[in-house]
């Protein structure tokens, strides 16, 4: 690399736009394939749409958006929402602020090399490969950028701004306090550690600085304070304080095997930042220090540790610890010139070949963000399914797709709908649409279907199942729709007098559930507008997601579909059908084995695919 200030310059500027550019195509690829680390970009991007068009409730987490964290920085940022998607803003966002953490690591560099004096000149090419692959792209610095979008990330360059100022000031200027409380301002934890930060700076106590110094630390942790235990309770609810002891159980109270190795790791890969010169600017511990122990506490997955957002809170403190030790190298006489920043680099670049989550390291998530072949049909299915759902009316998503659904007023994870059904006994007023992921059938759609209205609209390669308040039978999927509604059934199977409907004609063909729901006779009381065929098995050990099927009494045909999952062979005679009406109440069912009904099959297939394979079985012994 050129030692010329003015071509480095540049070059630091095409490297850190490419940096950004690789942290954009990532994050908004993973969105658009549905494949979202956690729901957090979800929340954030429905918080932001939020403050931009007047709606501080968020539903996606059934609280006001400020009682989620501290992010005024939304306040800045929602304008952009007007014009374009809150998603977009977010990543847009967080590529911009790690493609300027990689620019301020460079100029810091840089400026070290200089003030070394003109001796030192020749290493400022090398000093500048050292910072964006010694510090830049350490995986304690990169990879929080690389799980999901999230509005304190943009915190990042402020405070490592703040941090690297007053390293080479030796001291804090207004500037640097201005960006300190900015920086806090994107989520209260930065305040926290801009104020240790500040506190325990290596710079001397000025007399005529001292208030400043203590005034801007003692501010940000009264902020924090007030917030976490006064606002942030009142925003969120009465359930606020159990939310927070749940989250601080999950993220703090578990013994997970492999904890000892994770930490083991993320002490390392903090050792490692700057390739070994963090720990010579060993004087910044105290911005180190705070944010490290979060992370080294936590114990939540500790074996994904290293993928997740937490060490965004280190990150600062170990970018200056870097670029201190680096500056304290040149200041001793920098022996060994080229080489030592050489060994440090490649140091550096091990690192993240080993624990990295960009492309060629070791913990790119590969299934996040490349367009798996095997994975591409089922994504294909489900995109189309959930591109059904129009712009307007309430929608629950499975977090994994959510992301693009952050910019409606009314969207719910389905964890929050699980949350609102627990609470309500039925399905907000609000929903119009819900996408049911397959661990999740048997629960919520069945609840959906039976208690709410909720009827299939379609069903996405046995994954997402979409329903929809008040649809018609029209609506039904086709393809569980049988093609000939003249075919006359031969083997009624199972009847419900009172909703003068039955099922025939069931089979497991080729690990497809098929058979034909028939009129039996004139309903002897005035069925529901829609009731639900349910399946369950009789064997405990086998696990069957039951999803609820819908049929009309008075306008047959409309879908039908059993979920299976099973690790045993299944067998019809293992199922049992249930008929719910929509309120839940339970029709008495009538077992027939063999006998033929003679009517016509309105004919519906309950055609979702077992995820294991099953045998051919028409056996007559069926129980229902």
């Amino acid at each position: 690399m050129s030692d010329n200030p003015r071509a480095t310059a540049r070059i630091v500027a095409v490297i850190a736009a490419l940096l950004g550019g690789v942290v954009a195509a990532l994050l908004w690829r993973s969105f658009e394939l549905g494949e979202s680390q956690s729901y957090d970009a979800l929340l954030y991007g429905r918080s932001l749409w939020g403050v931009a068009h007047g709606a501080p409730l968020n539903t996606a987490y059934g609280t006001h958006w400020f009682g989620i964290h501290a992010n005024v920085v939304f306040l800045a940022l929602a304008p952009l929402v007007w014009i374009v998607h809150p998603a977009r803003v977010l990543v847009a966002c967080q590529a911009a602020a790690f493609a300027a953490t990689a620019a301020l690591v460079a100029a810091a560099a840089r400026r070290a090399v200089a003030v070394a004096g003109p001796e030192r000149a020749a290493l400022s090419g090398a000093a500048t490969v050292w910072a964006v692959v010694a510090v830049a792209v350490s995986p304690l610095i990169m990879n929080p950028f690389l799980f999901d979008a999230r509005p304190e990330l943009i915190g990042v360059p402020l405070l490592v701004a703040a941090l690297l100022r007053a390293d080479r000031d030796r001291g804090f200027d207004r500037v640097g306090y201005l960006l300190v409380v900015a920086a806090a301002l994107t989520r209260e934890e930065l305040g926290v550690i801009g104020a240790v930060a500040v506190l325990g700076a290596p710079i001397r106590w000025r007399r005529r600085e001292a208030a400043a110094r203590l005034l801007v630390p003692a501010s940000l942790l009264a902020w924090f304070a007030v917030y976490w235990w006064f606002v942030r309770p009142a925003l969120a609810g009465g359930d606020a304080g159990v939310r927070a002891d749940l989250a601080t159980a999950e993220l703090f109270g578990g013994t997970g095997e492999g904890l000892a190795g994770a930490r083991a790791q993320l002490a390392l890969a903090a050792a490692a930042v700057g390739g070994g010169f963090a720990v010579l600017g060993w004087r910044w511990a105290a911005a180190v220090l705070p944010g490290l122990a979060f992370v080294l506490a936590a114990t939540k997955l500790p074996e994904y540790a290293l993928n997740f957002h937490y060490p965004f809170l280190a990150a600062p403190g170990l970018v200056v610890a870097a670029t201190s030790g680096l500056r304290r190298w040149l200041e001793r006489g920098a022996r060994g010139g080229r080489a030592v920043l050489l060994f440090s680099t490649l140091v550096g670049a091990g690192m993240y070949a080993w624990l990295g989550a960009a492309p060629g390291g070791g913990r790119f998530s590969a299934e996040h963000f490349a367009f798996d072949p095997d994975a591409a049909a089922w994504q294909a299915d489900c995109h189309a399914l959930l591109d059904v759902i129009p712009s307007e009316g309430g929608v629950a998503v499975p977090s994994m797709f959510g992301t693009m659904f952050s910019d409606r007023p009314v969207v719910y994870s389905t964890e929050t709908l699980h949350a609102a059904l627990s609470e309500l006994g039925r399905a907000p007023d609000d929903l119009e649409w819900a996408a049911i992921d397959s661990p999740r059938f048997s629960s919520i759609g069945r609840f959906l279907v039976t208690r709410s209205g909720f009827r299939l609209v379609g069903i996405a390669s046995g994954r997402i199942a979409l329903l929809r308040r008040r649809a018609t039978p029209q609506e039904a999927p086709p393809v569980l729709r049988s093609p000939d509604a003249t075919t006359r059934c031969t083997n009624l199977q199972a009847a419900w007098p009172d909703a003068g409907i039955g099922v025939c004609d069931l089979a497991v063909i080729d690990g497809i559930v098929v058979g034909a729901v028939t009129r039996t006779s004139p309903p002897r009381e005035t069925p529901a507008p829609a009731v639900a065929i349910v399946a369950e098995l009789e064997r405990g050990s086998t696990q069957l997601d039951a999803f609820a099927g819908l049929v009309d009494p008075a306008t047959l045909p409309v879908g039908v579909s059993v979920a299976i999952r099973s690790a045993d062979r299944v067998r019809i005679g293992d199922l049992r059908l249930r008929l719910y009406d929509v309120t839940g109440r339970e029709y008495r069912g009538v077992a027939y084995s063999g006998a033929a009904a003679g009517e016509p099959a309105l004919g519906v297939a309950l055609s979702l695919p077992f995820t294991e394979s099953a045998p051919n079985d028409t056996d007559a012994s069926t129980r229902y």
